[in-house]
């Protein structure tokens, strides 16, 4: 039984990693900046926002006489946030 229970864990630990490997290339081809990844600012970036940077893209838009970064859906085009003043 022990030896069943080290080999399940063995595959799942197996299988965790094959998923985020996956998950790492897919964001890395898709170029979305990893500055801008982190999108609800808590400091860290989340495998759920890595995940949904793949339906978004970042372009730049000037605000108030501000060049901003605007980060948008890429489904229909409509902004999810707005970073201005970033250096």
């Amino acid at each position: 039984m022990l030896l069943l229970i080290k080999k399940v864990s063995a595959t799942l630990l197996v299988v965790t990693m094959m998923a985020a490997t996956i998950l790492a290339v897919l964001v890395i081809h898709n170029g979305f900046p990893l500055k801008y990844m982190d999108i609800d600012d808590s400091g860290r970036v989340s495998p759920s926002e890595m995940y949904q940077t793949l339906d978004l893209g970042v372009r730049q838009r000037e605000t108030n006489g501000q060049l901003c970064v605007e980060i948008f859906s890429l489904k229909d085009g409509l902004p999810i946030k707005l970073i201005c003043g970033t250096g």
